[in-house]
């Protein structure tokens, strides 16, 4: 059953149900409540029974999906070698397949050369 509050609720009405059945004698003036109850009782587990198979249906979607999208995985990846292995891994068409192509790195510009050094200090002078 789904939830602690539905299984405690079944329970209770069960419970309540039987034993209002077994003192009809006294308590006959109920029985029209009683019988009430143990339709709704028998539509609640019903229901209860139905929320556990499309929970069970729902689990069993989610494992085929990722399934699925594995397998997809699979053959993008195997599609895309085959694209680079027909344009290369360099040709810039393969943009249009939403593959970056390798391309040169640019050169970055070299440290300006140095600069005449400044004099090292004097160490026989103290400041």
């Amino acid at each position: 059953m789904a939830s602690n509050t539905f299984s405690k609720a079944v329970t209770d009405w069960e419970l309540l149900t039987t034993t209002v059945a077994v003192n009809v004698g006294d308590l006959a003036y109920l029985e029209p409540i009683r019988v009430e109850l143990e339709g709704v009782l028998r539509l609640a587990m019903n229901l209860g029974v139905q929320q556990d198979r499309q929970q069970s249906e729902v689990q069993q979607t989610s494992r085929m999906i990722e399934d699925t999208i594995r397998k997809g995985e699979s053959l993008a990846a195997r599609l895309r070698a085959g694209i680079r292995a027909q344009y290369g891994y360099k040709n810039e068409k393969l943009t249009e397949f939403q593959i970056r192509p390798i391309r040169r790195r640019s050169r970055t510009p070299e440290d300006p050369p140095p600069g005449p050094e400044a004099p090292a200090p004097d160490p026989t002078v103290l400041a």
